[in-house]
């Protein structure tokens, strides 16, 4: 009867052992899966983000350009006169 005893409780402290290692083992593998999960879901949302920002038309269209000049029978009220920048001397 001794043995049998014995016996069982060293299955049963085997078996604890198993199931803590399996245990460990699974939260292991949840915790690793829901990371990988974490990374694919936020690299699907860049891509859907870069998908949603528009890149905008900075270029005028040609009816807008020729609305920012002066029609051609009109003067201006003064002169314009070009500036030209020369470059600086040093002295030696």
């Amino acid at each position: 009867m001794n043995k049998k005893v014995l016996i069982l409780s060293l299955l049963s402290v085997q078996l604890g052992f198993i199931f803590t290692t399996i245990n460990a083992s699974a939260e292991t593998i949840s915790t690793q899966f829901d990371a990988r999960q974490q990374q694919r879901q936020s690299q699907q949302s860049k891509a859907l983000e870069r998908q949603q920002v528009k890149n905008p038309e900075v270029r005028l269209s040609v009816e807008e350009e020729e609305k920012g000049k002066m029609p051609s029978n009109e003067q201006p009220c003064y002169p314009f006169e070009p500036t030209v920048i020369l470059p600086s001397r040093t002295s030696n």
